[in-house]
């Protein structure tokens, strides 16, 4: 494929040195383990059998159900080499930018520059597998632009129906997994050693320059978290399961999964929520509440309005 503008393309790809198809690895995090049933993505202009690439979509793909996007049924989709699935076309922008956009609807586990051309060091590529009502996607062990494969990322995007069989469970229809994340930025994108720069972004973006969904924006090492609107360590990602719901048109919040055990958050009347979801019963009192898979609490010291 001819060179996007901005970047100077090395034509030389190095060969794997693992005896795993493409150097499919996986990682112990991720909400479906990637095995056998995988297929590699197919995309187009690009050569079997691991179809390495910087920039490149697959074709249309039909995703047998419809995946509510703030209220707009999708039931097809394209897969993007830089960490999105894309509704209506597909979007080789390298340079992320924060929701909301106009547009470009998206659901970007972890949108930033990614770069397969090279399988050194066992470096991966993108994966696909689908189910009943669902549809999931694996970036395994993924290097970053220009062919750089020192640092590397493994996630996850499933998207669903929202029905309890399909994995993001009942009254979810997205889940993000992450395994190791240790890369931000490519070098096209103002990054240095794989850092710096436009920030990576994770969230859901329906393109109409209103409803979106934040995780955050990521350009550094580091376990660090600045909010959805603030910019983070890329290291605060790792291990996590990050599920919710963007059916219906109003954002929604995420739902508390995978926090870190024995923290206790204490929120005051002074305490500023911006968004709150957790399943709790209310108590006078000051009160703690434990979050599932965890022995996080929080505690509610009154006068507390939820």
């Amino acid at each position: 494929m001819p060179a996007l503008a901005g970047k100077i393309f090395d034509t030389h790809v190095e060969t794997a040195r693992s005896d795993w198809p493409c150097n499919q690895q996986g990682d112990s995090d991720l909400c479906i383990p990637l095995d056998s049933s995988w297929d590699v993505v197919e995309f187009s202009g690009y050569l079997a059998d691991c179809f390495e690439n910087d920039d490149g979509s697959s074709g249309l793909i039909n995703l047998g159900f419809a995946f509510d996007l703030f209220g707009s049924p999708q039931t097809e989709c394209y897969i993007n080499n830089n960490g999105n699935i894309s509704f209506g076309a597909p979007y080789s922008t390298y340079s992320p930018e924060g929701f909301p956009i106009a547009d470009f609807p998206m659901v970007a586990p972890f949108w930033g520059d990614v770069d397969t051309r090279s399988l050194l060091d066992e470096a991966g590529v993108v994966w696909m597998t689908s189910g009943p009502g669902w549809f999931a996607v694996t970036w395994d062990h993924v290097g970053y632009f220009s062919s750089h494969t020192d640092l590397q990322n493994t996630f996850q995007l499933i998207i669903s129906d929202g029905s309890a069989d399909a994995p993001p469970g009942a009254g979810n229809n997205v889940c993000f997994c992450y395994g190791d994340m240790n890369w931000t930025t490519g070098d096209a994108s103002g990054g240095s050693g794989g850092f710096g720069g436009f920030p990576a972004t994770a969230g859901v973006n329906k393109g109409d320059g209103i409803d979106f969904f934040n995780i955050g924006r990521f350009d550094h090492a580091g376990s660090d978290y600045a909010g959805p609107e603030g910019i983070s360590g890329v290291d605060w990602l790792d291990g996590s399961n990050i599920c919710y719901s963007v059916g219906g048109e109003t954002n929604q919040c995420p739902v508390a999964l995978n926090f870190p055990n024995n923290n206790t958050f204490t929120l005051t009347e002074d305490t500023r929520l911006r968004c709150l979801s957790l399943r709790m019963e209310a108590r006078s009192g000051p009160t703690s509440f434990t979050l599932r898979q965890a022995m996080t609490t929080i505690r509610l010291a009154p006068p507390i309005l939820i």
